[in-house]
């Protein structure tokens, strides 16, 4: 099983409406190929821990659920909310490099 699954968790691309401007149109087509590319760059790196590591697709896909339900909603979105501060354990923004209650600095996650 590859990970074709992604495809069609993602919604399909609403094509420009019969009045869009030529610079809509030309938006939504850049778009639609940054998505691609990112899903063939997703499906590569999943490709890659499969046969280096011999993971499952069943365990991919658990995963993805987890991570979906992170946010109490199994939607195809992970929302992320205020981080806590590693020293004072209070709310913080994600813009935040540093807590604004007590200054300690807060590790940013690579995916925001």
């Amino acid at each position: 099983m590859s990970i074709v699954w992604m495809s069609s968790m993602r919604d399909t691309p609403t094509p420009p409406r019969s009045g869009a401007s030529a610079s809509e149109t030309s938006n939504v087509r850049h778009l639609q190929q940054q998505v691609d590319r990112l899903e063939m760059i997703c499906e590569a790196m999943w490709s890659l821990l499969r046969d280096k590591v011999g993971e499952s697709d069943e365990a991919l896909m658990a995963k993805v659920l987890e991570l979906d339900l992170s946010d109490g909603q199994a939607d195809g979105k992970v929302a992320r909310g205020p981080q806590k501060c590693p020293n004072c354990n209070r709310p913080n923004s994600r813009r935040h490099e540093f807590c604004i209650y007590c200054g300690q600095p807060i590790r940013k996650s690579a995916f925001g």
